[in-house]
């Protein structure tokens, strides 16, 4: 189809789009590119109207309009997916020609995400679900049970027959089965929003979160947001929680383990957005798996096979940014006697991940803004364009938007680089997860470091270690849960039972005491409400601090907004209670590197401090 066959469309939107900034809406215009299937150069914004026709015209290829017309026609529950955040209505045709501006108008049944939400063939209803964490047979960690009608009322029943736990890829379903186990059941019912677990008089001991109780006891919805950890007879683990099945995708590539609602919501986004073209920004916390994520879009789409090539922004110095990511030719500066390819030729035809990319120097920033907005390179020394074909992939952990405001990074490059944006989940939101993440990791190590490759040849995991291992708040993440697990293998040697290293029982200890809830339904609420009124800042102790604090990864304003408190406040409160990073001594900060075997964010998080407030402290004092 030539060029030249244009469309204008008007979004009508719910909210005024006037109020929407530029990077808002060179997101929605990404999302209608990425939705339509076509490059987001070729979608331009023509007009806004805001206040009471809340339009925003664009122009697009005509079959993109067609695509993005007939989801709207056919209620397609996807589009709202898609371009959720933006509360769009409906949408119009305007003209089939850009040349001709005038033309009959096709107006649309108005269709409101709520609509499309609230079919019963779309709507997707959590339930609540059971996922073995720990069991005497290891092959069982990850099965998972779900229970759809204890959300409608009806009672479950919990003992070594039922219910049967399964695979969530699939497979056989079978009971607990371990003889521990009473047949006589536990009995979960609905209590308003949160769940009762009645004892019945099973002979089967129960703790729940740490806590062993003989009578009925109720969870609140905090508390099963987050998740309850129950330990039967001391020796099967179990996390009660809340799941929202998702649509199944493939399940074995790019590296990428875990069934969690998380998780699988990630892959449904990878393999929504892998054969488009455009970049992709991928954000999350450090350790969460940015460059598996980035592998997995290379390996699902049709550049699979072709080179990816990954690269450490942050890393490349300003004075050989252009050689290092265009290459250079002989004689362009000293000591380069021959051709040199950079990062982007070296990813010709495949992808190109640009790691760290809040870090990038502001040279390197013009440099990759140039290259986005052409498609072409220039060599060091050379005077010659080249035509570059790869799919740029950019991670950070950094927030870009306030960076930009700040002004040490360029608002048209985050522009450019979040033509689709991708939020990778940190471990804490995905616990049912972690006993999948444990044994994956366990059996790879016990194949390289000790030449086994079953899961019989496995040591005994104690129910103790287990529940360590849920109880804490994984700030460096799956890295970190990584490294730990190489830690508990060497340390444990050929033993036949997992032990902990005394410096890596001492850090799970840590945050155990503070995602524990035992209050009854309707009780505290969690860590992530946030007070409807501000506080004072007397009302908050040090206690409560310390918790915000390691929720929010010691960051000032997601801390400050759960406590209600302003930033001001809450730099008083931490320096009321709280060690500040400024006097951080050489010695200690190297030996917390040392025991989190380098991982900056899981050192920060035992020092009590904020990872840009150590990275600071540590060039001070020369590391």
């Amino acid at each position: 189809m030539s060029p030249e066959q244009k469309a204008i469309v008007d979004l009508i939107v719910a909210i005024d789009p006037d109020e929407m900034n530029a990077l808002q809406r060179m997101r929605l215009v990404s999302m209608v590119a990425a939705y339509a299937g076509v490059d987001f150069d070729e979608v331009r914004v023509e007009k806004v109207e805001p206040a009471n026709s809340s339009r925003i015209r664009l122009s697009l290829p005509k079959r993109a309009a067609d695509s993005l017309i007939r989801g709207f026609r056919n209620s397609d529950p996807s589009l709202h997916q898609f371009l959720e955040g933006f509360e769009l209505l409906g949408a119009q045709v305007v003209s089939q020609n850009a040349e001709s501006r005038e033309g009959s108008s096709s107006r649309l049944k108005a269709t409101t995400r709520s609509d499309i939400h609230s079919r019963p063939a779309t709507r997707k209803n959590s339930v609540m679900a059971l996922t073995i964490i720990g069991h005497p047979d290891p092959a069982r960690v990850g099965d998972r049970a779900t229970f759809p009608s204890l959300v409608s009322g009806n009672s479950v029943l919990l003992s070594r027959e039922e219910p049967r736990f399964g695979p969530p890829s699939g497979g056989a379903v079978r009971p607990l089965g371990d003889a521990r186990l009473s047949r006589r059941p536990f009995v979960f019912s609905r209590s308003g929003d949160g769940i009762i677990i009645n004892p019945s008089g099973s002979p089967t001991t129960i703790r729940a979160d740490g806590k062993d109780f003989a009578n009925p006891l109720g969870f609140s919805e905090p508390q099963l947001r987050h998740g309850v950890v129950l330990v039967l007879a001391d020796c099967v683990v179990l996390l009660l929680h809340h799941f929202v099945p998702v649509a199944s995708r493939p399940r074995s590539f790019g590296g990428l383990v875990g069934e969690s609602e998380a998780m699988l919501r990630l892959r449904d986004e990878i393999f929504r957005v892998a054969n488009l073209n455009f970049p992709v920004l991928l954000r999350g916390e450090t350790g969460t798996g940015k460059e598996l994520v980035a592998r997995a879009l290379h390996e699902a789409g049709p550049r699979a096979g072709k080179p990816f090539v990954s690269v450490n922004v942050g890393a490349i110095p300003r004075e050989l940014a252009s050689s290092e990511l265009f290459g250079s030719v002989r004689g362009a500066f000293t000591g380069v006697t021959s051709d040199r390819r950079g990062h982007f030729q070296r990813a010709q035809g495949g992808s190109l991940f640009l790691d760290e990319i809040g870090d990038a120097t502001p040279e390197v920033q013009v440099s990759l803004l140039r290259v986005l907005e052409t498609g072409q390179v220039q060599r060091l020394g050379s005077g010659a364009l080249e035509e570059i074909d790869v799919r740029v992939t950019a991670a950070t952990h950094v927030d870009l938007e306030a960076a930009a405001a700040a002004g040490t990074f360029r608002l048209s490059l985050l522009q450019r680089l979040a033509a689709y944006e991708i939020e990778l989940p940190p471990l804490r939101e995905r616990r049912d997860d972690i006993g999948r993440l444990f044994m994956y990791f366990l059996a790879a190590d016990f194949r390289e470091l000790l030449q086994q490759d079953s899961f019989e040849s496995l040591p005994r995991i104690p129910t103790e270690l287990t529940t360590q291992l849920l109880a804490y708040n994984w700030p460096g993440n799956i890295r970190e849960l990584r490294n730990a697990v190489t830690q508990i293998v060497l340390h444990s040697g050929g033993e036949q039972e997992l032990t902990l290293p005394p410096r890596l029982e001492r850090r799970l200890a840590m945050t155990a005491n503070d995602i524990r809830y035992f209050d009854e339904i309707g009780g505290t609420p969690g860590l992530d409400s946030v007070p409807s009124a501000p506080r004072h800042i007397d009302e908050v102790g040090e206690e409560e601090l310390l918790a915000a604090l390691k929720a929010h990864g010691w960051r000032i304003r997601p801390t400050a907004k759960a406590l209600g408190v302003s930033r001001v406040s809450l730099y008083s409160l931490i320096s009321k209670y709280r060690r500040p990073a400024a006097e951080l001594r050489r010695e200690e900060i190297l030996e917390v590197l040392t025991s989190c075997d380098g991982d900056l964010s899981a050192a920060a998080s035992m020092l009590h401090v904020s990872r840009k407030a150590l990275k600071h402290r540590m060039m001070k004092v020369g590391l």
